[in-house]
């Protein structure tokens, strides 16, 4: 009797196992892959929105009908950045280079634009609350000068993935 060409029942089913394996761990890896993508993706929003704050205030993006101090970020949980604008009093001026920048800091508080992070990632610590920019060098003011440095803690929601970011009175 001459055999047929062709797989046994087992052949095959061993190979749908292994392909099957295959599969669900390139899917696993895919999800971890996704996540650590969004975990970058906003710590690198965070970084831009401080480093936009810090140029504005280099800058010196002033509007001449508001006595403006710096610019600066503030954060609350679960995952919200406001870039906001320091203004002055009516009664203050800010008087660059010479003027005291750190009587700025504690002035009215007028909101640029608020950001929010992906909805699958979080603020998982805050080392601050806000950090000031002002001018001219820019002088950085992190809770209003309390703090020399703080961390800000970012991660998945799930808790799978997390990053965290340095930020130092140095700017």
């Amino acid at each position: 009797m001459r055999r047929r060409g062709g797989f046994t029942l087992i052949e095959l089913l061993v190979t749908v196992g292994i392909v099957s394996v295959i599969a669900g761990a390139l899917v696993l890896y895919n999800r971890t892959a996704e996540q650590q993508i969004l975990l970058a993706k906003s710590v690198a929003e965070v970084l831009s929105v401080l480093s936009r704050a810090r140029s504005s205030a280099v800058a010196g993006l002033f509007d001449e009908s508001k006595n403006v101090c710096g610019y600066g970020v503030s954060f609350s949980m679960p995952g919200t950045m406001i870039f906001f604008r320091d203004v002055a009093p009516c009664d203050q001026k800010y008087t660059s280079p010479g003027g005291n920048a750190a009587s700025c800091v504690s002035s009215d508080v007028e909101c640029v634009e608020k950001i929010v992070l992906n909805d699958k990632v979080k603020f998982a610590s805050l080392g601050l609350a806000n950090i000031d920019f002002v001018p001219p060098n820019p002088n950085v003011f992190i809770d209003q000068g309390a703090k020399q440095s703080a961390i800000i803690e970012l991660a998945t929601v799930n808790g799978n993935a997390a990053s965290k970011i340095k930020v130092t009175n140095a700017g």
